[in-house]
């Protein structure tokens, strides 16, 4: 079967990037022929398999000048901002992908398309492949955005309700998806997120120390909690000796200062710039606690990557996490949640909740390291379990709705 597989992004760079390049993968390896519509910018180049067919749109160029517009206001790469954009922004970002769409529509003629993010380019694929079937998919920063700026949906998705499926990857979107953006509940499912188990998995070596090492990966941004996290580096200090702490993520000179200001000038806090995920996972299984104290997230997929290496986690309460992971999984001790503080605007924290959140990612972090320090066990069948979460479970379920989709 032809399956067009479209994303508004850098495919690889962002967990919806991720999600979109092993989709793509993985229908290949079954035997579809696929063909891609991203956008690129600067020297980025998209590896995929060669029989993959490439439809790129270039930003920060002469047809499109401004840097790609990003699904969250703060973006691993340059980028520009959805709720900043002129209306003459617009006016050329439709009309450039709306060229592509119709360009692939004579060139490649797919049979399915499977249009990322529930957003202004899936309501374009709609309108151009009216005819065809189309399985929208939500990674819950679309669904924030829409949030946030309801006009962007009034005013450039009136095609969006005509998807023939939505998968999210996140339980608590759903109620969004169908209420505000208006797709039929009988249309919706819930799939979640995988992780690539080539990539990430328990290493067979034992530490050769007893330093106990704590890890965080994302974007360095105040939605994902990482100014609180450093708050709780100097109390970890105070309680224990031999930590380290480790922050991958790609920050300016400011950042970097306020982060340093904000742990006390910890000398023992390492800040990495962003990894390939085959090197995120060689780092990872040299780490023993991952911690993600984020206020808003789909899924928090980096959280099972980090499980499935082999650490300890604490993280929030993310809802779409917690329904994947289940009962067994999430009472087990290997991964605590924090409760989150009040929140608004979606993703801000109340500011005078800020020190209960510190000192609870001080307490659960302190369990995990209590854990380590008593050398706790994982059951095999909990790891197991943590394994089936792979990416080869979620494109079997999606190979499955291709081929129902394409019969009915």
């Amino acid at each position: 079967m032809k399956i067009l597989h479209t994303l508004a992004q850098l495919p690889a760079m962002t967990g919806s990037g991720i999600y979109f390049s092993v989709l793509i993968e993985g229908l290949n390896k079954l035997g579809h022929e696929n063909a891609a519509l991203y956008a690129v910018q600067d020297d980025f180049s998209f590896d995929s398999a060669d029989n993959i067919k490439k439809y790129e749109l270039k930003f920060k160029s002469k047809n499109i000048p401004f840097p790609i517009a990003g699904m969250s206001d703060e973006m691993p790469y340059d980028s520009t901002v959805y709720s900043k954009m002129s209306e003459h922004d617009y006016e050329v970002w439709i009309n450039n992908f709306k060229e592509k769409l119709l360009h692939i529509k004579e060139d490649f003629d797919p049979d399915i398309i499977i249009a990322h993010h529930v957003f202004i380019l899936s309501s374009l694929v709609c309108e151009v492949f009216a005819d065809k079937k189309i399985i929208t998919l939500s990674h819950s920063t679309d669904v924030r955005q829409l949030m946030k700026n309801p006009w962007i949906l009034e005013k450039y998705m009136p095609h969006i309700k005509e998807a023939d499926e939505c998968i999210c990857v996140s339980l608590n979107d759903a109620d969004s998806i169908v209420n505000k953006i208006g797709i039929d509940k009988d249309r919706l499912k819930v799939y979640g997120g995988g992780f690539r188990q080539d990539i990430f998995y328990q290493s067979d070596t034992k530490k050769e120390d007893d330093i106990i090492r704590l890890l965080y990966v994302g974007k360095i941004s105040p939605s994902k909690g990482i100014y609180e996290l450093v708050q709780a580096f100097p109390k970890l200090n105070e309680k224990y000796e031999g930590l380290e702490f480790h922050i991958v993520g790609n920050c300016d000179k400011e950042q970097k200062e306020e982060l340093s200001k904000l742990s006390e000038y910890a000398t023992n806090m390492h800040i990495h710039s962003t990894m390939p995920q085959n090197k995120l996972a060689d780092f990872m299984r040299s780490m023993d606690i991952f911690v993600l104290p984020s206020y808003y997230e789909g899924l928090g997929l980096v959280n099972i990557e980090a499980l499935a290496c082999g650490m300890r986690v604490v993280t929030t309460p993310i809802e779409g996490l917690i329904y994947l992971l289940g009962e067994k999984i999430n009472n087990s001790g290997l991964i605590k949640y924090v409760s989150l503080p009040r929140l608004y605007d979606v993703d801000k924290a109340v500011e005078e909740d800020k020190p209960k959140f510190i000192k609870d990612l001080v307490k659960e972090i302190s369990s995990q390291i209590e854990s380590i320090k008593s050398k706790e066990t994982v059951s095999e069948e909990i790891m197991e379990m943590i394994r089936e979460h792979s990416w080869e479970g979620i494109v079997h379920k999606v190979d499955s709705d291709i081929k129902r989709l394409a019969n009915a």
